[in-house]
């Protein structure tokens, strides 16, 4: 076998030197495009421009994988177009992160803080985050007035003196992050407190063992659906991050969503009713109904679970139900650390849609009761 021609080998490294650099270009792009639409509101045009910029970007992509079924002489046209086109987007880019620092950079946010009525719950639920990310593990038990004071004082702490930004949690497309080191607090737009969460959790690093966990419930027919509510001095507060639902066969299962986990288990006599939190000995679990849900009951006969991210560090962002018609019964969101409801199949694809813009990448897995259950995945990446 003769000696490779060194000049061939010279051209295919400098082509592939080449492909990268363009390839790198064009990555280079689009993430600075995904970065501009999450740290924008969601309703600011700044966000469609970068997802202008992004299509661009790809189209520009595909431009160029297809010069390679051309002639030499079409090839080096094409690439000088290509070039051309490059360069005007990455101005295009430029000149709309300017922007998109001016008017990010100028807006001042509330640093006031407000409690709804149900921050203890929230308190209690979060509060070993809190304990671990600001270091204060002499915080106590949530009940006594001095805890409350000093959770208080750390959350507003992290909002006057860490980094703010404005972008969509959950339902709330104007939301207020504030963060802090590992430390994150969530508000509307007028300052109330929606919840506290910890930047790069581990433990969901471990949510892919979780997969299919739902099958449980297919072939299930779900006579109601239920919040797990606490109950104390005769208040009932209803456990936003809990979803029970009961079966016409006598079976019960509670669906529970924590920052770092979902889990759905079957209760039992020894497996009753539970929260995210431990119970002070004055109260008790019961069900609170959803009255909203109006399509039950209703046999499950089918579920799609939607994952965000790749890899170990997918988490779980929603579950949607199904009868044996293929019509939706009903979803849950589980993208932060509550159970939302989503009876209007329409708002869960606007959910996914945001979605894709914030993780780059979504799975969707199929079940079905018919005893073949094959997974069926579909990658969803941001344009």
């Amino acid at each position: 076998m003769g000696e490779p021609n060194k000049s061939k080998v010279f051209e295919d490294g400098a082509t592939k030197v080449k492909n990268d650099l363009c390839f790198e270009t064009i990555r280079n792009v689009r993430e600075r495009s995904v970065k501009i639409r999450r740290g924008v509101p969601v309703d600011s045009p700044l966000r469609t421009s970068a997802a202008a910029i992004s299509k661009r970007a790809k189209e520009i992509e595909q431009e160029y994988r297809q010069l390679v079924s051309l002639s030499d002489s079409e090839q080096a046209a094409g690439e000088a177009n290509i070039n051309q086109k490059l360069g005007q987007l990455q101005g295009a880019m430029a000149d709309l992160e300017v922007q998109s620092l001016a008017t990010t950079g100028s807006k001042s946010f509330p640093q006031t803080v407000s409690y709804g009525s149900n921050y203890l719950e929230k308190f209690r639920k979060h509060v070993e985050q809190i304990r671990r990310t600001t270091g204060k593990k002499e915080i106590g038990k949530v009940s006594s007035a001095q805890s409350q004071e000093q959770i208080k004082k750390l959350i507003e702490e992290i909002v006057m003196t860490g980094e703010t930004r404005q972008q969509r949690y959950m339902a709330i497309a104007d939301a207020l992050w504030s963060r802090k080191g590992n430390a994150i607090v969530i508000r509307q737009s007028n300052g109330e407190f929606v919840t506290f969460l910890e930047a790069g959790f581990m433990c969901r690093t471990l949510m892919g063992r979780l997969k299919g966990q739902f099958r449980e419930l297919l072939g299930q027919t779900v006579t109601s659906l239920a919040r797990v509510a606490l109950v104390q001095d005769n208040d009932l507060s209803p456990l936003m991050d809990t979803l029970l639902f009961t079966c016409s066969n006598g079976r019960k299962f509670e669906l529970l969503v924590e920052q770092d986990t979902v889990r759905l288990e079957e209760l039992s006599p020894t497996n009753d009713l539970f929260a995210s939190f431990e119970l002070e000995p004055s109260e008790q679990l019961t069900p609170r109904p959803c009255t909203e849900v109006s399509r039950i009951p209703q046999t499950i006969v089918s579920l799609t679970e939607i994952w965000a991210g790749s890899g170990e560090t997918e988490f779980l962002v929603a579950i949607s139900f199904w009868d044996s018609d293929k019509n939706h019964i009903v979803s849950v969101c589980t993208e932060s650390d509550e159970a939302e409801l989503m009876i209007n199949l329409e708002e869960l694809w606007q959910r996914v849609d945001d979605m894709i813009f914030s993780y780059g990448t979504l799975s969707h897995q199929l079940y079905t009761s018919t005893g073949d259950l094959q997974n069926t995945a579909v990658r969803l990446l941001a344009s």
